[in-house]
């Protein structure tokens, strides 16, 4: 054995500064990657909560205008809005079920909040002049309208927008999601 080789057996510095550059390269674009795919499934798990969400209110909506009593004359659905704070809409319901609107038929009623007492970006249903239950309190919009005219006589369009923090803009983690949808009035449905 020589103890004077010409051949080197170490390192150098020169390649541990390389090797410890490309390595940190490497570990960077993994760490990035990681970061934006989870910032990827972040937005779409909101996302589908988001639609979830709005499906089932939107279902719930529109079942009520399909049993409404009503016509092209008499349309189900009215609104009353009280200027940047409510606006609520009424579904007449048939109580009896003999598809006549009568004045003896209750309503439900679902009460968009802007800022009412408290209450602001919020969706709300009840029954005969007070809110009761929260469908939702991420509403950025929320509308039923007269379809009439726009396709589909008879109908009424629902629709809203959810966002996951509605006091702050939309953003990568702030995602807000529209949905819309139409109704026929049972008076409408068969003819």
């Amino acid at each position: 054995m020589r103890l004077n080789s010409k051949t080197p057996r170490g390192v150098t510095l020169v390649e541990l500064i390389l090797a410890m550059l490309l390595l940190s390269v490497v570990v960077l674009t993994g760490v990035s990657m990681e970061m934006g795919l989870r910032r990827l499934f972040f937005v779409s798990d909101v996302e589908s909560e988001l639609m979830g969400e709005a499906a089932g209110i939107l279902t719930f909506v529109s079942k009520r205008i399909n049993t409404a009593p009503g016509n092209l004359q008499n349309t189900p659905v009215d609104n009353l809005t009280v200027a940047g704070q409510y606006i609520r809409y009424r579904v007449r319901r048939d109580t009896n079920m003999d598809g006549v609107l009568e004045p003896t038929d209750g309503a439900d009623e679902f009460y968009y909040c802007m800022n009412w007492g408290g209450l602001v970006d919020e969706l709300w249903y009840g029954r005969n002049g007070a809110p009761v239950v929260m469908l939702s309190d991420k509403v950025v919009f929320f509308r039923i309208g007269n379809a009439t005219g726009e396709g589909c006589d008879g109908c009424s369009f629902v629709t809203l927008t959810l966002r996951r923090d509605p006091s702050r803009p939309v953003n990568a983690t702030n995602p807000e999601i529209t949905l819309n949808t139409t109704a026929q009035y049972r008076g409408m449905s068969i003819r």
